[in-house]
């Protein structure tokens, strides 16, 4: 079921990539706006069918401890996308470093904020500093 569900949020994270509007520039170039979603959906549907297809049917029932982490992650990753509405993409990926850090068991206080802090801002000043390229957000 677990599995299921992370196909069908595959599924509808290739639908809603797909959806990108893209501007008259880049339109036709290989790689725009929505190659990287169209990757990780596709990445996340992949992985879905092989783990589907490797793991064995279990008479016991799935472990529930494993099934609220992945659930955990899951609620994770949505929470991040509609929090981009509202933050900008950096501190939005700040509180989601924190956020899975916190959630997969992490403890130190000083490597969740050395995360949280040298992850969005090596991100900033290669994409946007480097590049070049402003995000919105």
């Amino acid at each position: 079921m677990l599995l299921l569900s992370i196909g069908l949020l595959g599924l509808g994270y290739l639908t809603l990539a797909w959806h990108i509007p893209m501007d008259p520039w880049t339109a036709g170039e290989a790689v725009n706006a929505r190659t990287m979603p169209l990757v990780y959906g596709t990445l996340l549907c992949f992985t879905a069918f092989v783990l589907f297809w490797r793991t064995p049917a279990s008479a016991d029932g799935p472990d529930l401890g494993r099934l609220m982490r992945v659930a955990g992650v899951l609620l994770a990753a949505v929470s991040f996308v509609f929090v981009l509405n509202f933050l900008s993409l950096w501190i939005a990926l700040a509180l989601l470093i924190a956020a899975l850090a916190c959630w997969l068991g992490e403890r130190r206080l000083h490597l969740i904020l050395t995360l949280m802090i040298s992850v969005p801002l090596i991100g900033w000043l290669g994409i946007e500093i480097v590049l070049g390229l402003h995000l919105p957000g």
